[in-house]
């Protein structure tokens, strides 16, 4: 039982540093411009990238973006963010955030 509990501790802990780094990423996103003048990065640039590693917590978390545009509606892209790990048994974990933004920003 307890080898059960401090399993799931750590998968906790592994857990929340995938919430974090999934957030942090859709936070840059919803900062965004449509001209890039006064936003943090250009809408047009908001795409689809390929999986990166990033080592946290002492082991390499991997986050991947992929991007639909006009979805669900016109002038609109849909954004799904996940972040997987490998846990201490080598079964692959994942955190995985939705959103939709619009091409038009408050900052614009």
């Amino acid at each position: 039982m307890q080898a059960y509990m401090e399993v799931k501790s750590d998968n906790a802990l592994k857990t929340l540093d995938a919430l974090y780094l999934a957030e942090k990423k859709l936070e840059l996103f919803q900062t965004r411009s449509l001209s890039g003048g006064s936003g943090t990065i250009l809408y047009s640039s908001i795409t689809s990238s390929p999986s990166e590693a990033i080592p946290i917590s002492g082991i390499t978390m991997t986050r991947k973006i992929t991007v639909t545009d006009n979805e669900p509606v016109s002038g609109a892209k849909k954004i799904n963010v996940i972040v997987s790990w490998q846990d201490r048994r080598d079964v692959t974990q994942n955190v995985s955030l939705d959103t939709v933004i619009s091409k038009y920003s408050e900052f614009d």
